[in-house]
């Protein structure tokens, strides 16, 4: 497992890349990251696809609404799963967390839009306070955990209307 936080997001993401790539280490390598900025371009997402195709990998992005730094360098991909995290709304309601996967090259043009338009720059400025630190991620994890404890990794990349392909079970 590689983990980390904003910058040391990123670095597990590179990092886990690497060690996915590497034969001495037992498959398959999780990458459970917080707002990690992106690390790669076209290229990149697609070679982290491969390695999820062979169970190689296994990559989980969790971003807070509106928090910038995972929005950071337009051009940059996101790969893997997305969750977004959300906080109270106005009358104390709080929309369940989004989960998104990155590699599906069958994903239709409105749910690509919409995940584009989450992950720009632009919806996620924020006016209304930091957004970044590790007690908001902490707090809004506990808001949608019911939904979130529904899951776990394996389960979504076995779940081909998500990633658009399928996996044999016994490669994990």
């Amino acid at each position: 497992y590689v983990t980390g936080h904003s910058l040391g997001g990123a670095l597990s993401t590179l990092a886990a890349f690497f060690f996915a790539c590497e034969t001495d280490i037992p498959k398959p390598v999780s990458c459970v990251n917080f707002a990690a900025p992106r690390v790669g371009k076209g290229n990149f997402l697609k070679a982290i696809c491969c390695l999820e195709k062979t169970a190689n990998i296994r990559m989980l992005r969790v971003n807070n609404d509106n928090d910038s730094v995972p929005t950071s360098f337009p051009g940059y991909q996101h790969v893997g799963f997305q969750v977004i995290l959300y906080k109270k709304g106005w009358f104390g309601g709080v929309d369940d967390p989004d989960i998104a996967y990155a590699g599906n090259e069958d994903e239709d043009w409105f749910s690509r839009a919409v995940r584009g338009w989450n992950n720009g720059m632009i919806s996620n400025i924020n006016f209304n306070g930091y957004e970044h630190g590790g007690a908001t991620y902490m707090e809004r994890i506990e808001l949608g955990k019911d939904l979130l404890q529904k899951h776990s990794l394996n389960e979504l990349y076995f779940d081909e209307k998500i990633v658009g392909y399928k996996i044999q079970k016994e490669l994990i």
